[in-house]
């Protein structure tokens, strides 16, 4: 029998939430809906796994993105009403350890949450092909002479924060780069993340090299 875990599955369907109680009963599973004290309830607790649920409300993504980049030391699971390849890309650049669709039978999510507490990344293997095709030309697109706060962007990171700059709203990207909104907004959060920065402004700045060494920098 598996090991008994301490897992905090976070979101606000009952269904989703019923569900991934019903597929982990083996473990101890806790709810909590997003809120101003997730942070500080997760670190209170010596909790094995998250398990994050993301829909078509931006606010779920950007969740699930800072979950990610806050909590590194606990593994993310994410289930998503809608998955597709970019936002799993977003997800696993950010941390998470695991991607899914929401409506997973038990056996897989159990499975899920095994392999993950194993070491594994569990993603789709489209998802897992893209990101390898992704890697391997990533470093012919490094720039030299480049703010270091931008190097810590991935290569779609990158495209967007530039149109962002030139003055894109949201929409205006994900037109142009065959996008939907939410995944571009799931960009540009884990990007103000990555670079210290709180506002498309200041991103812009950033980009066009005007940003002051000193703001945002994260050891």
């Amino acid at each position: 029998m598996d090991k008994v875990l301490n897992i905090l599955t976070i979101g606000r369907d009952p269904t989703v939430l019923g569900h991934l109680a019903t597929a982990l009963s083996h473990h101890k599973v806790r709810i909590a809906a997003p809120s101003a004290q997730l942070d500080a309830q997760i670190q209170q607790q010596p909790y094995d796994m998250l398990i994050a649920h993301i829909t078509t409300d931006h606010n779920t993504v950007d969740l699930a993105v800072s979950l990610a980049l806050v909590h590194e030391n606990i593994p993310l699971l994410v289930v998503d009403d809608h998955p597709d390849d970019e936002m799993g890309r977003v997800l696993i650049k950010a941390g998470a350890r695991g991607y899914a669709h929401a409506g997973l039978t038990d056996e897989l999510i159990a499975g899920a949450v095994r392999d993950i507490i194993d070491g594994e990344l569990w993603m789709p293997r489209s998802v897992m092909l893209s990101m390898m095709n992704e890697l391997t030309t990533e470093m012919d697109n490094e720039r030299v002479g480049d703010d270091p706060r931008l190097g810590r962007l991935t290569k779609r990171e990158r495209e967007v924060v530039e149109l962002v700059a030139k003055g894109a709203s949201n929409k205006d990207v994900a037109d142009h780069l065959g996008l939907t909104v939410r995944t571009v907004k799931a960009h540009m959060t884990s990007a103000f993340q990555k670079t210290g920065t709180s506002a498309r402004l200041e991103m812009s700045l950033l980009v066009r090299g005007e940003l002051p060494m000193n703001h945002g920098m994260r050891a």
